[in-house]
C-alpha cells in the first residue's frame, strides 16, 4: 500500500485553503500474477497518488526484481536474474518472460507500453504471466476474475489485516460472533482462514478454542450452531473441540421439533449439523417450514413479522436439510424477498428501510441457495442488482460499509460469501476426511483387503500414511491388516509387471516397510528386471510408478523420468495407452512422478501439462477422466498433482463459474469445493452414483494435500495448507 506522508508545514498550508479542497481521494487497483505452475496470486492495492503498472506490482507485497529500465525479471523468485532478464528468450526454444497485460473491461490486452510507463487508474486490473497467453482465461473458465469475485478477494484481504494477536478480530462483546463471521468469510473466499494469524499471534482456531465454549454456553442453539459452523470452516473438529462434542451438545437441545425458541436457533442448528456431516432431523426442517409467516418469509422468532435477514438465513438452512426449492413455502419466501428489494438493488431489513450490506448479503445467499441467480434481470432494479449494491458499499481499502461506517467488520465478513456466490454452511476438509476415514474402515475385509484387491489395498496404505496412522492397527475384529494381505499377494501381484511392482514398492515405503524381501519377494530386484532398456519400463503408467519407486529407493531415476517426459502428448497430457487420447488420471500420475524427480516448475512440461488440465476442468470445478461430467476419482488425483506442483487446487488459479444457461453466473467453484459437495451421508465419496471405496481411497490423500509418494508422518489432522482411474494398476 502506498500512502502519502504529510509533514506538519504542508498540513498547515492545506488548512489555510480548507480541508475539503485539500482532501485526497483514496484509489485502489488489483494485480493478478499467473505463475508457470498454474498458481495465481491476486493482490488489492490502495494508493492516493499517481502509480505506474510497475509501482502497482511492487506495492502488492510480492517480491519483485526489475532492471533499472523497468523490465520485470522475477516475481517471487520465478524468472530470470536482473543481469539477464530475458534469459529464456534465446535459441530456438520458446521465449518466456514476465509479460504485462491490462484489462480493458471486457478482455485482456497486451500492454504496448512498459509497466514503468503506464498509469494505473482507480479500479484497474493489471496482470502478469510467465509464458504465453493472458493472466486469466476467457469464457468463465479458470482462473476467472469477475468483479464480485475481485471484490470478495479485496474484502478478504482487508478482513485478514484486522486480525488481532489473540486470533480474534475485535475485543468487544461480540468478539466471538464476529470472529466466526470472519472464519466463514475466509473459507467462502477460499482464502484458507485456518492459516490466518497476525505477526506473532494465534490462529482463529486458537481464539475459538479459548473463548468459544463460553460463547456457546451463555447463549442459545444459535450461538452453538454458529460456533460449530465456524470451527468446521477453519478445519477444526467440532466433535472433539476443547474437550467437548459440540454436535452432541447441540443435539441434546433438540426437543423433537425445535432447537430453541427462535428461528435463528433452528436455522443455525441445521446449518451446523450439515457442516459437521451429521443428520438433520426431518422434524426440524418441517418445524421451520411451519414457522413461516403467512404470505412468505420468516422473522427472528416464530410469530414475528418476516424480515430479509431471517428469511435469507432460513432458506440456507432448509436447503442444507434437503428441502426442495420448489416447496410451496420456499416459493413464497422467494416472492417475499422480491417485494423487499429496494430500487438501488439492495435489501433493507424490511421494506421501507434503507439498503444495507448484511441484509443484502443474507438475501443473496438465500437466493443462491435456492437456485436463483441474483445477477439475472429478475433481481435487477433501476439501481442495478443486489451485487451492484454490495459493490457500491465497498471502500477502496476493501471493507464494506456498515453500522460503524466504512470498512465495517461485520458488514465485510457477512458480504464476502455473497460476493463469491456461496451460501452457508461452508464445508471443511477435516470433517470430510474424518467421515470418509470412518466409512472406509467399515469396507475392509477380514483378510485385510480393500476394494479391487492388491492395487486398492496399496491405495489404502497411502491413506493410512497420509493420516499418520499405523497400518497394523487397520484390521477388522479377528482379521488381518492391509500389510498381511499384501504380503500374501506380493509375488502374484508384482509378477504382473513393472507398474504393479513399482506401486507396491511406493506403497510399502509410504508406511515405512522395507520392500526387499516383502512377502518373500525382492521387489527392488524385480523392478530392475522389468527394465527393458535404460530407463524404460513400459507405458506412461509403468514409467510413472517406476520413477516414483526409484525415487523412494534412492536409486537413479533420471533415465526413467526422461522416458516419461518423452511420452507426453502434443496436447500436454499423458494417455493410458498409445491408442487412447490424453486423460486427467494418467496426466496427474505422471506429474506427481516428475515432480518427485525434480521437474522444474517453470519449465515447458509443467506449463503445457497444467494447460491441458485447464482444458479438461468442468465448469462446476471438478475434473472428468477425459471429457464430459466430473467424477470424484479424477478430481482427487488432479488435486494431488497440483499439490505436487506446489499449486493450490482451492484457489483462484483453478476457479470456475457456471454459465448463465447452466446455473448461477456468480458462484465461484474450485475442485475442492466440488469434491466436498459430493460426499454422501455415509461419509463415502461416490463413483457412478454409488458409495465407492475406490473413489474414497483417492479423495482422502487429496484433501490432506498429500501427493505421491506419500510418506508416513505422525501428524494430527488436518494436514491442510491452503472417470475411472485407469492409471492405477489394480
Amino acid at each position: 500500500m502506498r500512502r502519502l506522508r504529510f509533514v506538519l508545514p504542508l498540513l498547515l498550508a492545506l488548512l489555510t485553503v480548507g480541508a475539503a479542497a485539500a482532501a485526497l481521494t483514496l484509489h485502489s487497483a488489483d494485480v493478478v500474477v499467473h505463475f508457470p505452475n498454474s498458481q495465481v496470486a491476486i493482490r488489492h492495492v490502495t494508493f492516493d497518488n499517481s502509480l505506474s503498472g510497475l509501482g502497482l506490482l511492487e506495492a502488492s507485497g510480492l517480491r519483485v526484481e526489475a532492471t533499472s529500465t523497468g523490465a520485470v525479471c522475477r516475481i517471487q523468485g520465478v524468472g530470470c536474474p536482473t543481469s539477464d532478464c530475458f534469459c529464456q528468450c534465446t535459441g530456438s526454444g520458446p521465449c518466456r518472460y514476465w509479460a504485462y497485460w491490462r484489462w480493458d473491461g471486457a478482455q485482456w490486452q497486451s500492454s504496448l507500453a512498459g509497466a514503468g510507463q503506464t498509469t494505473v487508474t482507480n479500479g484497474a486490473l493489471d496482470g502478469w504471466r510467465w509464458g504465453d497467453g493472458p493472466p486469466t482465461a476467457d469464457g468463465g473458465r479458470s482462473p476467472s476474475l469477475m468483479p464480485p469475485q475481485r471484490a470478495a478477494y479485496a474484502a478478504a484481504e482487508w478482513l485478514r489485516a484486522q486480525q488481532l494477536a489473540s486470533g480474534g478480530f475485535t475485543t468487544d462483546t461480540y468478539r466471538v460472533g464476529l470472529t466466526l463471521d470472519a472464519a466463514l468469510a475466509g473459507a467462502a473466499a477460499d482464502a484458507a482462514p485456518q492459516t490466518w494469524r497476525a505477526p506473532g499471534g494465534q490462529t482463529i482456531l486458537d481464539f475459538l478454542t479459548a473463548e468459544g465454549l463460553a460463547y456457546a454456553d451463555h447463549g442459545t442453539a444459535r450461538e452453538l450452531g454458529k460456533l460449530i459452523a465456524g470451527v468446521v470452516a477453519v478445519e477444526g473438529n467440532p466433535r472433539a473441540f476443547a474437550g467437548r462434542d459440540l454436535v452432541a451438545d447441540l443435539n441434546s437441545a433438540f426437543d423433537g421439533q425445535h432447537y430453541g425458541q427462535f428461528n435463528w436457533d433452528q436455522a443455525w442448528a441445521m446449518l451446523a449439523l450439515r457442516a459437521a456431516g451429521a443428520p438433520i432431523p426431518s422434524a426440524a426442517a418441517q418445524a421451520l417450514l411451519s414457522d413461516a409467516v403467512n404470505g412468505g418469509g420468516w422473522g427472528f422468532a416464530p410469530g414475528m413479522n418476516a424480515e430479509v435477514d431471517s428469511t435469507g438465513l432460513v432458506l440456507q438452512a432448509l436447503v442444507a436439510a434437503g428441502v426442495p426449492p420448489t416447496t410451496t413455502v420456499i416459493v413464497a419466501a422467494r416472492a417475499y424477498l422480491q417485494t423487499q428489494q429496494n430500487s438501488d438493488g439492495g435489501f433493507p431489513v424490511r421494506a421501507g428501510g434503507a439498503s444495507n450490506a448484511p441484509s443484502t448479503a443474507y438475501a443473496v445467499m438465500g437466493l443462491v441457495a435456492i437456485g436463483e441467480n441474483p445477477l439475472a434481470p429478475t433481481w435487477r432494479q433501476s439501481g442495478g442488482s443486489p451485487i451492484d449494491a454490495l459493490l457500491r458499499a465497498q471502500s477502496a481499502a476493501g471493507g464494506l460499509a456498515g453500522t460503524s461506517g466504512d470498512n465495517d467488520l461485520q458488514a465485510t465478513a457477512q458480504s464476502i460469501p455473497a460476493l463469491m456466490g456461496r451460501f452457508y454452511p461452508i464445508l471443511g476438509r477435516r470433517v470430510a476426511v474424518n467421515r470418509a476415514t470412518a466409512w472406509l474402515r467399515t469396507q475392509q475385509a477380514v483378510s485385510g483387503q480393500f476394494g479391487f484387491g492388491a492395487g486398492s489395498t496399496i491405495d489404502a496404505l497411502f491413506v493410512i500414511a497420509a493420516l499418520g496412522q499405523d497400518p497394523t492397527t487397520w484390521r477388522r475384529p479377528g482379521g488381518q491388516s492391509p500389510l498381511d494381505y499384501l504380503a500374501a499377494q506380493a509375488d502374484t501381484y508384482s509378477a504382473a509387471g513393472a507398474a504393479q511392482t513399482a506401486k507396491l514398492i511406493v506403497g510399502l515405503n509410504a508406511v515405512g516397510v522395507d520392500p526387499q524381501g516383502f512377502g518373500g519377494v525382492d521387489l527392488p530386484a524385480r523392478l530392475a528386471a522389468a527394465e527393458t532398456a535404460p530407463g524404460v519400463y513400459g507405458g506412461p503408467t509403468a514409467q510413472a510408478w517406476a520413477t516414483l519407486a526409484l525415487r523412494v529407493l534412492a536409486r537413479p531415476a533420471a533415465s526413467a523420468a526422461t522416458t516419461l517426459r518423452g511420452q507426453q502428448r502434443p496436447d500436454g497430457g499423458w494417455s493410458f495407452s498409445p491408442s487412447d487420447a490424453s486423460d486427467t488420471n494418467t496426466t496427474a500420475l505422471a506429474l506427481q512422478a516428475l515432480a518427485a524427480a525434480g521437474e522444474p516448475l517453470d519449465g515447458t512440461l509443467v506449463i503445457s501439462a497444467t494447460g491441458y488440465l485447464h482444458t479438461r476442468q468442468a465448469l462446476d470445478g471438478g475434473f472428468p477422466y477425459q471429457a464430459d461430467d466430473a467424477d470424484t476419482n479424477s478430481t482427487a488425483v488432479v488435486l494431488q498433482a497440483l499439490t505436487a506442483l506446489r499449486a493450490d487446487g482451492d484457489s483462484l488459479g483453478w476457479t470456475t463459474h457456471l454459465t448463465a444457461t447452466n446455473s448461477i453466473t456468480l458462484t465461484a467453484h474450485t475442485p475442492v469445493d466440488w469434491l466436498l459437495g459430493q460426499q454422501t451421508p455415509s461419509g463415502a465419496f461416490p463413483f457412478f452414483d454409488a458409495d465407492s471405496d475406490f473413489a474414497t481411497l483417492q479423495v482422502i490423500p487429496a484433501l490432506l494435500d498429500r501427493p505421491l509418494p506419500v510418506v508416513l508422518r505422525r501428524l494430527h489432522l488436518p494436514l491442510v495448507q491452503r472417470g475411472s482411474n485407469l492409471s492405477q494398476p489394480r
